[in-house]
């Protein structure tokens, strides 16, 4: 017996030694944490930092960035509270939240979801005019122009949100969708409007346009959009573009891209297992002879990637340029991904030399269309000038 306690002694010092040890020699492979963490400063001692109390707090959260095990420990820590109680972690960042059937849901969109428009009406009908402009003034240059609208995962699925966040029916009112889509609609604007089109789908098919625990339309959702899409940038351009539409789907098990983006940042052990069945949609191109591929330049928030890698996949262009949120720069076929530089951005080349021009947004982000691109586009184009370096407008820090 007195062997045994210490045993159980030596094996409870190990383990309070193990974080030390682990982050000394790393012995255990590592737990990968999904999520974006703002960086930490080190800590420097004051004695006025020490009285009060921000060397201590500068301390310990660089500490418990950096301690060993700390992803195992999160994970353990989260699938704990995920699989026994129903909870997630809801301190910072991207809050989940778990509806009927497992499903999950960012919260802000929930609670988003029926709100009244909050923006001002001139500041919508300003918006309206300056897509208009900028459309006009690409079409004369004889490059094509559209504005995709992504719905939320909440608009296709409220049966599945969950109930005590949404909003009772006396307190909902026309939201920011429903008020600029009339006025993009009388202003001429080409609006790729998916959030009728995939309520439609929703109806007319069987399978689901947002994956369980996905926070973005999934790979077919976005291919009605590509279908749709594509037909129009071959209208306007009058060259031969392929019209990419899905033909059929596979079900499977297969986690990739925005499949699963939710339930990875639940950071817990059982991640891809709680996914269930993803929907993979098979594409064909209509087209005939030899295709064009056009240059394309995407402004857009997180939604337009799942848009972007169908055409990447299909090779669909020569070039693409993604500017995310106006703030960062993605491209095809290479793999850029760096800040927008305006200290070096060529305005003539990222607009002149284009085939085409396509903002997407969601429609949690409305009236923010282009967040800043089209106003400083248009000082380009309208004013023959340099225009005002890129400069976000209402987007995210942590996206």
């Amino acid at each position: 017996m007195k062997t045994l306690r210490r045993l159980l002694a030596g094996l409870f010092v190990l383990l309070l030694f193990l974080p030390i040890l682990e982050r000394q020699f790393h012995i255990f492979p590592e737990a990968r944490l999904y999520g974006v963490e703002r960086s930490t400063r080190g800590a420097t001692f004051t004695w006025k930092g020490w009285w009060d109390g921000a060397y201590q707090r500068d301390f310990e959260r660089r500490l418990t960035r950096r301690f060993g095990l700390r992803g195992h420990l999160v994970k353990t820590f989260n699938e704990i509270r995920f699989t026994i109680f129903r909870e997630t972690d809801a301190r910072a960042g991207t809050r989940i939240v778990i509806g009927r059937n497992g499903w999950l849901y960012d919260r802000n969109y929930v609670l988003r979801h029926g709100a009244p428009a909050k923006s001002a009406p001139e500041k919508r009908r300003q918006i309206v005019e300056d897509l208009r402009r900028l459309q006009e003034a690409l079409s004369a240059r004889g490059i094509a122009f559209a504005v995709v609208l992504a719905p939320t995962k909440v608009t296709l699925y409220p049966e599945n949100a969950p109930s005590r966040l949404l909003r009772p029916p006396e307190q909902r009112g026309p939201g920011e969708y429903d008020e600029i889509r009339p006025l993009l609609e009388a202003a001429g604007v080409r609006v790729m409007d998916g959030v009728q089109l995939l309520l439609r789908k929703k109806e007319e098919q069987p399978h689901p346009l947002f994956s369980k625990t996905g926070t973005h339309w999934n790979y077919l959702a976005a291919g009605f959009v590509v279908e749709e899409l594509t037909a129009e940038l071959r209208r306007q351009t009058g060259k031969n573009l392929p019209i990419l539409r899905p033909v059929g789907v596979e079900i499977d098990r297969k986690v990739f891209g925005s499949d699963n983006d939710l339930g990875q940042l639940l950071n817990i052990w059982r991640t891809d297992a709680i996914a269930g069945p993803q929907v993979h949609p098979r594409f064909a191109a209509d087209i005939e002879g030899e295709p064009y591929r056009p240059n394309i330049l995407f402004v857009g928030d997180s939604f337009v990637h799942t848009l972007t890698r169908i055409l990447d996949d299909a090779a669909f262009y020569r070039a693409r340029d993604t500017f995310y949120y106006f703030k960062r720069r993605f491209s095809y076929p290479t793999e850029t991904d760096e800040p927008l530089d305006g200290a070096r951005f060529d305005w003539r080349q990222e607009l002149l030399e284009r085939d085409a021009v396509v903002l997407e947004i969601c429609e949690y982000w409305l009236p923010n269309i282009g967040f800043g691109f089209v106003g400083a586009a248009l000082n380009f184009l309208e004013g023959g000038a340099a225009a005002a370096a890129p400069r976000a407008e209402g987007a995210p820090d942590d996206e």
